[in-house]
């Protein structure tokens, strides 16, 4: 169940500090049978709760899913009408998805606006969006500027809901969203630092000044891993980015150092080395030699299997595309079951790519016994002769990494094959401030047990993320529906402007308005020139996560609050 984010003393003290006069706390959590929620305000004497029926609600939802990316059981390529001349393409469940999304409730102004009144109408009662207005309404908004903020704990089931969309239902104003009426911010789950003052992060003005790290359309090196290479932007982006990174360098990185790659085989020892800085102490004291990390590229998700009787463990990871010999808690041979006796020693395995995953951002070295086990177990099921422990360990090793073994990070030490625990925190600390533009990176409120790349992000020292809720579709989806539904196409790349805003925003003063500011604009694109290309399917999936100082208080700030 997700962690209420309970605030002792919530009040206008705590507004402030945020930067709003008011703000209003949303949180949900599933039951068997329904959905409870809660609501909150920092001006006290107006909570509320409801609770809605999962069935309903999951019903809806499914609904939601339809119009969204990513290939799902109805995706057929039946219906994919022939290329006319002077075009191809081949006829998949992939291009059945991009006309699914482009025809569906997400490609139309009208259908969109009406699938937004019905969640609206399910997941927002009337007496607390009134509340809103009259909280609006005593703090308006200033200039741009909104005054008011809602913080939403999304239960697992609602994970996926673009809240900021979501219509509030006023007569005179019958499309208005609720990122039109406030700022609307997602709250991730609680974090050690939450508990644990000693891990209590800067603030940005003491950061600002750091450089920023790049990680942008990493592709694999494909003399080590054979692997094709699946961008998601095109050479025109590159060259964008390119001179991001290079105007970002000549502003204050240090000599020997890069600010990022753009189109370049990246390994997480690289992005150790570069978010630690040089000299950088192996304990948790370390910070972070960046102000902000942006990653656009690919992110997948990974099932491992557990033994017999739990259920499989689901990790996402960030796609660098790495060569399987660098050391990882996400194993291919774990998620990947085989039959039959242990390979011989010396023999090779296919060519893979090992993703960064949650897991190895949060644990670092931490589990590598628990994973040799794991490994061993793997390759030497309960009915195959069990052989000598060392024999197995060396084995199942060699074969999971290679003849050399693990390749660790340059900060662990390793003595006899074995390296040092060293959490994720301290081999990868992140920076304030962290921008994910990839498939699905913000996913982790879908589980009951929250976690995932968000988590793991703020565990390792960021306060904000902005990450995404739903696959993304790149500038390529957009050609393919305009050539075979016969509509225009502007020749602006979206996918590669939704990165830059994301890139815009980490830089603000205030980052949560200056993401909801840009959806603002985006929903008013959408509303005056409708297509493909400016459909919430691509910026609705935005979800600003903000992980703020959350306790504990210190004695005589928990005094005054009572």
């Amino acid at each position: 169940m997700n962690s209420p984010e309970v605030i002792p003393g919530f009040g206008s003290s705590v507004s402030k500090r945020l930067g709003y006069d008011a703000i209003v706390v949303l949180q949900g959590w599933d039951g068997a049978e329904d959905s409870f929620w809660h609501w909150v305000s920092s001006e006290g004497g107006d909570d509320g709760a409801y609770r809605i029926d999962l069935a309903e609600l999951n019903g809806l939802l499914h609904e939601l899913r339809l119009a969204l990316p990513g290939v799902r059981m109805e995706d057929s390529s039946a219906d994919i009408p022939a290329p006319p001349p002077g075009f191809e393409w081949t006829p998949n469940a992939d291009l059945a998805m991009v006309l699914r999304v482009g025809d569906g409730a997400l490609g139309d102004p009208k259908s969109e606006s009406e699938l937004s009144r019905r969640l609206s109408e399910l997941l927002l009662p009337g007496e607390f969006l009134a509340r809103l207005r009259e909280l609006v309404v005593a703090h308006p908004d200033q200039g741009s500027d909104k005054r008011v903020c809602l913080r939403i704990g999304s239960s697992a089931a609602s994970a996926v809901v673009p809240w900021g969309l979501l219509r509030t239902r006023d007569p005179a104003m019958p499309d208005e969203r609720l990122l039109e009426l406030v700022d609307v911010v997602d709250m991730p789950p609680l974090v050690e630092r939450d508990s644990n003052s000693a891990l209590r992060a800067p603030s940005w003005e003491d950061v600002r000044h750091l450089p920023p790290l790049y990680v942008i359309d990493p592709r694999p090196d494909f003399a080590e891993t054979q692997v094709p290479i699946r961008r998601v932007l095109g050479v025109q982006s590159h060259r964008h980015w390119r001179d991001r990174v290079e105007s970002a360098r000549t502003q204050g990185t240090p000599a020997g150092r890069s600010t990022g790659w753009v189109d370049e085989p990246v390994t997480r020892n690289d992005l150790s080395d570069h978010l630690r800085g040089a000299d950088a102490p192996t304990d948790r004291s370390v910070r972070s030699a960046r102000s902000r990390l942006l990653y656009v590229g690919h992110v997948s998700t990974v099932e491992a299997q557990l033994p017999e009787g739990l259920p499989p463990e689901r990790t996402v990871e960030l796609e660098l595309f790495e060569h399987h010999k660098y050391y990882g808690v996400v194993s291919e041979a774990a998620s990947t079951p085989r039959e039959g006796p242990a390979p011989a020693p010396g023999s090779a395995r296919e060519p893979i790519v090992r993703g960064l995953s949650a897991n190895d951002l949060l644990l670092g070295t931490c589990a590598y016994d628990e994973h040799c086990s794991d490994l061993k177990q793997h390759l030497h099921p309960p009915t195959a002769a069990p052989g000598e422990p060392d024999e197995r360990r060396q084995l199942a090793l060699e074969y999971e990494f290679g003849a050399d073994g693990p390749v660790f990070p340059p900060c662990v030490t390793v003595t006899d094959g074995r390296p040092e625990p060293i959490e994720g925190r301290i081999i990868w600390p992140m920076p304030l401030r962290v921008g994910i533009v990839a498939c699905a990176s913000g996913t982790d409120l879908e589980s009951l047990e929250p976690f995932g790349l968000v988590t793991a992000v703020l565990e390792g020292g960021a306060e904000h993320v902005i990450a995404t809720r739903w696959t993304l579709l790149v500038d390529a989806a957009a050609k393919l529906y305009a050539a075979i539904r016969r509509t225009g196409y502007s020749g602006t790349d979206e996918f590669d402007q939704l990165a830059r805003a994301v890139d815009d925003a980490l830089t603000e003063d205030d980052l949560v308005r200056a993401a909801n500011r840009y959806q603002r604009r985006r929903l008013a694109v959408w509303r005056s020139r409708p297509s493909f290309q400016t459909s919430p399917a691509l910026w609705g999936s935005l979800a600003i996560f903000h992980a703020p100082r959350r306790g504990p208080l210190d004695p005589v700030t928990l005094r005054e609050s009572f």
